[in-house]
């Protein structure tokens, strides 16, 4: 198989060295195994009849000279020479990054300056032709030439872009929701795709991809040596970690990003990008009913009202840690700032609330802390309880909830009797219980003649 290659010859004498270079021959990058560079064979045949002519104007029949290939490198093994005729052929394929991989390639290019010819793997072949004499081979000893090829290995778009990881990750700090000022200038860092490939081949675009995409921008800045050393990604609007959109679930954008090389055709690579969303304490704890309370709002302070739900009251019998109440409150944002803890509000005054009644710091459980008395308490007791996160201070955020207790009676108290004798005993006999009470008459006593008066009291109602 015969391949066309681009060549351009130059000659530069090599100062201080014996070696000289003749040529620069530009080849295409994936030129298969076995390939003849077509031009370089009869340039090296010029160069030989020149040397003849150089070395032996008077006897250019008897002398011969013969090609080889000088040195066992990397770049020397791709090649092979005949003698004979100076052809060259290649041992493998040609593969650029493989033959410059010690050299710096340039991954960052101006597109706009870019042509077929500009490339920046450039390697050697020294070449030595050995002439010796067909007549007499005592007549001299053999002269030698050394000299050195130039082969420019253009590049062709046979890589895609590639990170070094599986997936990127970067995070945000939320912004505040009650803030209406613009868009704090903020930016992370994102790692840079890499091609190995040349000019147009090895220039990298990048693009966002997938739900949420369009809240960040992507900045691709050139510094003054106009290289590239990282993505810039920034928010164009106000992020919330808790959004209630797919976008962000959990607080975190499932994003992609794409590159994109410059090559025809485009190769391209995505990689998943992460942003995280860290949480900000900008919500307060938000009050719910629970299956032991029902929550309805107060039209006059305001707040929510927990009362026994069905407008049940307790019973006065309750034995001590009996629940009462249960208060619920939740709050959207996470760690420390998510987690809510109870108290009985600093601003309650009533003492018979911390009397009566105790709250679970963790659960918002209210039970008895005393045993209540419907006969000697109030029936009816209104107390605030506050919900605060756990975030340091000054950044707590609390809410208040209003508790009313209604109180039932019970049958737990027996009447009182009070008896009030008019006619007095008149007997000497003592009594026979220490409740008993007596009280004489004469036989001659009238009809509705008032002997004692009864009073009885009732403690308790229905």
């Amino acid at each position: 198989m015969h391949w066309v290659i681009f060549a351009t010859l130059i000659t530069v004498p090599m100062h201080g060295s014996g070696t000289e270079s003749l040529g620069n021959f530009a080849i295409v990058e994936g030129l298969p195994e076995n390939s003849e560079l077509r031009e370089i064979g009869p340039y090296l045949q010029n160069i030989r009849s020149a040397k003849l002519l150089k070395h032996f104007p008077n006897s250019l029949n008897a002398w011969t000279g013969t090609f080889h290939r000088i040195g066992n490198g990397e770049i020397a093994n791709t090649f092979r020479i005949d003698q004979q005729n100076g052809s060259i052929f290649t041992n493998r394929v040609i593969d650029r990054e493989k033959l410059c991989e010690n050299k710096k390639l340039e991954s960052h290019f101006n597109v706009h300056k870019a042509s077929i010819y500009d490339t920046d793997c450039s390697v050697h072949l020294e070449i030595l032709i050995t002439f010796t004499n067909n007549i007499s081979s005592s007549q001299r000893k053999p002269i030698l030439e050394r000299f050195r090829i130039q082969f420019s290995i253009l590049d062709i778009n046979d890589n895609a872009p590639q990170w070094q990881s599986d997936s990127l990750w970067v995070s945000f700090v939320e912004s505040a929701s009650n803030d209406e000022s613009p868009v704090p200038v903020r930016e992370q860092n994102i790692q840079l795709a890499t091609d190995p490939d040349f000019g147009p081949n090895g220039t990298i675009s990048y693009k966002l991809l997938g739900p949420g995409s369009s809240m960040f921008r992507l900045e691709t800045p050139v510094m003054s040596n106009g290289e590239q050393q990282f993505l810039k990604l920034s928010p164009v609007t106000q992020l919330d970690r808790e959004c209630k959109t797919s976008a962000c679930q959990g607080g975190i954008f499932n994003l992609t990003l794409e590159a994109t090389d410059h090559g025809t055709p485009e190769r391209r690579t995505q990689i998943p990008l992460f942003v995280e969303i860290q949480d900000m304490n900008d919500n307060v704890p938000t009050f719910h009913e629970s299956e032991l309370s029902s929550m309805e709002m107060s039209l006059v302070e305001g707040l929510p009202v927990y009362k026994v739900p069905n407008g049940r009251k307790i019973l006065e019998s309750l034995e001590v840690n009996q629940p009462v109440i249960q208060i619920n409150a939740t709050d959207e944002d996470t760690g420390e700032n998510g987690q809510v803890r109870y108290d009985f509000c600093p601003c309650e005054h009533n003492s018979l609330v911390r009397e009566y009644f105790r709250i679970d710091q963790r659960s918002g459980l209210i039970s008895i802390k005393k045993k209540l008395d419907y006969d000697r308490g109030p029936n009816k007791i209104h107390f605030k309880v506050i919900a605060a996160d756990l975030a340091a201070e000054p950044y707590r955020k609390t809410s208040t909830a209003l508790v009313e207790v209604q109180i039932k009676d019970v049958n737990d108290e027996r009447p009182e009797i009070d008896v009030i004798l008019v006619q007095q005993d008149q007997l000497s006999q003592p009594l026979t219980h220490p409740n008993l009470l007596r009280a004489s008459m004469s036989e001659n006593t009238r009809k509705d003649e008032l002997l004692a008066f009864i009073q009885v009291s009732l403690s308790c109602y229905s």
